[in-house]
Order: C-alpha cells, then sequence, then structure tokens
C-alpha cells in the first residue's frame, strides 16, 4: 500500500491560516503525519503481539496451576495436622 502525500508546510499553513493557534497547528500535523507514515499499529504488529500474549497467558496457565496445587497440598497437610490435634484431645 503506497502512503499518500502529505504537505505539513501547507496543512498547517492552513490551520493557521483557518485560526488555530500556530503550535497546535503543529502538533495536529505532526499526529497525522505519524500516522500516515507508519506510526500505528499494522497488521502484522498486531498479530506479533497477539502471539505474544498468547504465549504469556499460556505461562500464566502454568504458574496459577503450580500455585493451585500446592495451595491444595498445603489445605490437605494442615488438615492432617488439626486431625491429628483433635484426636490428642
Amino acid at each position: 500500500m503506497e502512503t499518500p502525500l502529505f504537505d505539513t508546510r501547507h496543512a498547517t499553513d492552513t490551520l493557521i491560516a483557518g485560526g488555530i493557534q500556530e503550535d497546535h497547528a503543529y502538533a495536529i500535523v505532526t499526529v497525522l503525519d505519524e500516522c500516515l507514515h507508519g506510526a500505528v499499529a499494522k497488521t502484522s504488529d498486531l498479530n506479533e503481539l497477539k502471539a505474544e500474549l498468547k504465549a504469556e497467558i499460556a505461562g500464566l496457565k502454568v504458574e496459577i496451576a503450580g500455585q493451585a496445587n500446592k495451595t491444595i497440598v498445603t489445605m490437605i497437610a494442615l488438615a492432617g495436622v488439626i486431625i491429628a490435634a483433635i484426636k490428642l484431645f
């Protein structure tokens, strides 16, 4: 896809002539220029991010499952200690 030509000087002058403050006009034109010339995410960028997030989520699921297993084992051990303590009294 070809990037459209964008005359930043003309755009800035037009905004100023239309009553926009000069510093605001420059800021507006800068944002537009960045959008037109690659300062936005492309489909490939989003697909890469999606893959990274999926991998991160999978890792977190494994970590959470491991923590849950440790918690269950700890609870069972504590239940055993409580039962043993009750039997002693």
